[in-house]
């Protein structure tokens, strides 16, 4: 008798029975093939693999659209090297939603080789043992992190990333408890001429109200005006990140006027590292008559 609530799984029509058989049989051949590579013929890990491992431990969680924008000149062909690394047991794949990106973080196995290749302390590598509970504010820190790495390495940027730090490396700094603000990312820019532009990253999801998002704002604003800087930095600027221009108009209109820093807007989900710096970065006006809801 069939167990209450479900009911018995319906069997194929024999008529659909070697089909069903084929097509099973060829899903565990695609499998084998996939799979049985690393048995077959050994792991080779390269130069390649090695970045691939430490941006993962960097950045704590990466889907695959943001490393195929780092490493891969396509999704294809970055989807086809990270299964590799996950057989291989270097990396730990977790899927929110079939239709979503994957998700990948760095293994225990993955760490360890990682610190003999590179000759680090492997406890500077993070390995998740579980997806964070903040983890669409991680990816949106992630999504910015790598539209700044891959726009400024180009040969025609026209500025270049002097460092780059996330919450997560900025709360560990000795001094990150004696000071009132928290950036999300903290980049340094130098332009072609030699100067220098500090720039602090909100990246906003959505789960905070914009008046709250504004008071973080005027702690900025605070410094500025001391003449304090923010982890060894004068932050000059501070870009507003979100998924969608509402969202961003939003918090244009909360915004309250700021005169010892500028306030720029980024949508992080349409924009790309070729257009970052050159339409993407917005200032308050541009944004509040922008039309549609992207």
């Amino acid at each position: 008798m069939a167990a209450s609530g479900f009911g018995r799984v319906p069997e194929p029509p024999r008529r659909d029975l070697p089909r069903a058989i084929g097509m099973e049989r060829a899903r565990k051949l695609r499998r084998e093939r996939r799979d049985g590579w690393a048995a077959a013929q050994g792991f080779s890990l390269t130069e390649r693999d090695v970045s691939i491992l430490y941006a993962l431990g960097r950045c704590r969680v990466l889907r695959t659209r943001e490393l195929a924008r780092l490493f891969f000149g396509s999704r294809a062909t970055a989807s086809d090297r990270l299964r590799k690394l996950l057989v291989a047991g270097l990396v730990t794949c977790h899927v929110r939603e079939l239709a979503a990106d994957n998700l990948y973080v760095l293994s225990e196995r993955g760490r360890s080789v990682l610190a003999e290749r590179l000759e680090l302390d492997a406890r500077q590598m993070v390995v998740p043992r579980a997806l964070p509970a903040r983890l669409d504010h991680l990816l949106a820190i992630n999504a910015v992190r790598v539209l700044f790495t891959v726009a400024t390495r180009a040969s025609t940027a026209p500025a270049r990333l002097v460092s780059l730090r996330a919450e997560w490396e900025l709360a560990a700094e000795r001094h990150a408890g004696l000071i009132g603000v928290l950036p999300d990312m903290l980049v340094e820019l130098e332009d072609s001429s030699g100067r220098t532009t500090a720039v602090a990253i909100e990246a906003d999801t959505g789960t905070e109200g914009p008046t709250v998002v504004a008071k973080k704002l005027a702690r900025y604003e605070g410094y500025r005006r001391s003449n304090l800087p923010l982890y060894g930095l004068d932050v000059d600027v501070v870009l507003l990140a979100a998924p969608t221009d509402r969202r961003l108009r939003s918090l244009a209109r909360a915004v309250p006027h700021m005169s010892s820093i500028s306030i720029r807007f980024l949508n992080f989900a349409t924009a790309s590292p070729e257009t970052l710096f050159a339409s993407a970065v917005r200032k308050t006006d541009a944004i509040l008559h922008a039309s549609g809801d992207s």
